[in-house]
Formats: structure tokens, sequence, C-alpha cells
């Protein structure tokens, strides 16, 4: 994922934040979230391809 390219500032910052055995969840509108857990909201086009 990092060779191609992210198309989110934020998104990229996250994963590149991450550490060992530390969890990144990816989940819909219904997902709940807890307070205090970073959001990042992500919206792509039709025709957009990686």
């Amino acid at each position: 994922m990092k060779k191609t390219g992210i198309l989110n500032a934020q998104l990229i910052r996250c994963i590149a934040e991450l550490g060992h055995k530390d969890l990144f969840m990816i989940g819909d509108a219904g997902m709940p979230i807890p307070k205090g857990v970073e959001v990042v909201d992500l919206i792509l086009c039709a025709g957009v391809t990686f």
C-alpha cells in the first residue's frame, strides 16, 4: 500500500505511526466507535483505482 500511494494524508500518517502489535480497523458507517479513538473519514469516487 505504501508503494503506490494513499489519497488521504491523515490515513498515511496513521499507518506510518503504527507500532508492533498496534491495531488498525476499517469499518463502515454503522461501526460503533469508542470515545478517544481517532477517526479518518474516507470518500472515494467511481473510477478511482490503486
